[in-house]
């Protein structure tokens, strides 16, 4: 296919004075503008936002690029921009968007399509605000708190008090205790108590440990976070005052069974900002027990995950307000119509040249068959090849769209989107051969630039207008003819 250059004078002046011709958006070819995250002066492109539509349905697709994933969408189409939903002074609430989604981060979303009923008329122009919550996958930075000095602790209490009764009394900093040699240890950890030795071994006794741990309240998507826990005898770990799981008994009867040997994990849900974390642990009563055969304390250590999370936009024009939200401007298209053609080959032969329509040939086609969007009677036909000949007799010709991605490759190097163009906007006072010649620059690469000012009219027309160009409903488009390689290309007039 060549490349083609025209004066950079003559091509301003065409495009200043010819309409601009916009192709129907699908899903193969949709409308695309970046999903920008953290904007302003930091603004990170994390994908894409991705619009099209047929006769049906509006779609607006969110498409994460690598090492993001989707955690909410909230999306809004209006035909003003008044019509998306906005506070007083004009920035969006996303909260109020019609439609929504919320994602689980373990799914690893990176991928959303809304499949939105068309109620617009082709031509409107409407206005999309696409906004996500989005967390990238490969920047995580874990929180870690470990049990240490200092802590709060409160007891030794005779009784078990529940997790906020004020009979606990006031706390006391918690202090390394004396370790028992088979008690096991966490990294970075420290067993932990009320003093350095128990301070009655022969009775129960209960001791409350609270720690306050403060996470990012901005920008940061909270998980995989664990508590890792032991204590002589039993403890209940709350978080954020809710049990999250006990082991042994800390209330009732005891059973005595050396939980202390094991590391428990503890799922827990943070949430931004400050968290509470407390431990109720139970001493066993030992008769005859010392400070050195029953002794007691916690050890424990939690780390939270947090990834980077950021609000993102589909990139567009600002709203009226302060903050940096954006909107989408887009045009609902004609959709573009695909030929319904039979895979088994027709018969074709030329039925008059030039052709009764303006057109280069008029072709005959029989055994087409039923349903499809040609069929058996006479077409308006064009040729492809300048120097290659068809002669007046019957031929079998597969029949394909000129858009099709498995074009032979003789049929593949023609600019299909600029002859398909020149169909279209033919100038009303080209003669047949004007057309024909237009044609041949775009489908011949050896056919140089026609001489007759309505044929150079019509190429420069579509050499500032016709790239990517598909026909519409409505519009006529070029259905191919193909014989073989050393027989003529043709083609024919259909309306999509």
């Amino acid at each position: 296919m060549r490349k083609r250059v025209i004066p950079l004078l003559a091509m301003f002046l065409m495009l200043a004075l010819m309409p601009v011709n916009v192709a129907a958006h699908t899903a193969d070819e949709p409308f695309v503008t970046d999903l920008i995250a953290d904007g302003g002066d930091e603004a990170v492109d994390v994908g894409d936002i991705r619009v099209w539509n047929d006769g049906a349905y509006l779609y607006v697709e969110y498409v994460m690029d690598g090492g993001w994933t989707i955690l909410k969408t909230h999306l809004h189409v209006a035909d003003s921009l008044g019509g998306i939903r906005q506070t007083g002074s004009g920035n969006p609430i996303p909260g109020l968007f019609e439609y929504y989604s919320t994602e689980l981060f373990d799914d690893g979303v990176t991928e959303k399509l809304y499949e939105i009923p068309l109620g617009w008329d082709y031509g409107k122009e409407i206005y999309i605000a696409a906004h996500a919550i989005v967390v990238s996958t490969s920047e995580k930075m874990t929180i870690w708190d470990f049990s240490e000095p200092g802590v709060a602790a409160f007891g030794p209490a005779g009784l078990y008090y529940g997790l906020d009764d004020p009979l606990w009394g006031s706390s006391n900093p918690a202090v390394a205790t004396w370790v028992y040699p088979d008690w096991p240890s966490i990294p970075d950890a420290t067993w932990i108590s009320t003093a350095y030795y128990v301070e009655d071994p022969v009775s129960d006794s209960w001791r409350k440990f609270h720690k306050e741990i403060d996470l990012p309240e901005k920008g940061c998507y909270l998980t995989g976070s664990v508590v890792l826990a032991t204590s002589d005898n039993a403890e209940e770990i709350y978080f954020n005052g809710e049990l999250v799981g006990s082991d042994g008994e800390v209330q009732g009867t005891f059973i005595g069974n050396h939980e202390w040997e094991t590391v428990i994990e503890y799922p827990v849900i943070p949430v931004p900002g400050t968290n509470s974390m407390d431990f109720i642990v139970r001493n066993y009563a030992q008769a005859g027990g010392s400070t050195i055969s029953n002794p007691t304390g916690l050890i424990y250590s939690a780390y939270f995950d947090c990834y980077r999370m950021e609000t993102a936009w589909g990139d567009g024009f600002e709203f009226d307000g302060k903050n940096w939200a954006t909107y989408v401007a887009y045009t609902i298209q004609e959709p573009y119509k695909f030929w319904n053609l039979p895979d088994d080959p027709a018969g074709i032969k030329i039925y008059a040249h030039p052709g009764t329509s303006n057109t280069y040939f008029d072709m005959l086609l029989w055994d087409v068959g039923p349903g499809f969007d040609i069929s058996d009677g006479v077409w308006p036909a064009w040729c492809v090849d300048s120097d290659i000949y068809i002669y007046y007799r019957d031929y079998t010709a597969t029949v394909y769209s000129s858009y099709d991605p498995n074009l032979p490759p003789w049929a593949s190097d023609e600019e299909w989107d600029y002859i398909n163009y020149i169909l279209n906007h033919k100038h009303s006072e080209a003669a047949m051969m004007d057309i024909q010649q237009a044609i041949w620059y775009f489908a011949d690469d050896e056919y140089p630039m026609p001489t007759d000012p309505e044929a150079v009219a019509m190429v420069n027309d579509a050499l500032a207008n016709g790239d990517g160009f598909k026909p519409v409903a409505g519009q006529i488009g070029a259905v191919i003819l193909a014989i073989g390689d050393d027989v003529q290309l043709i083609f024919i007039e259909v309306d999509p």
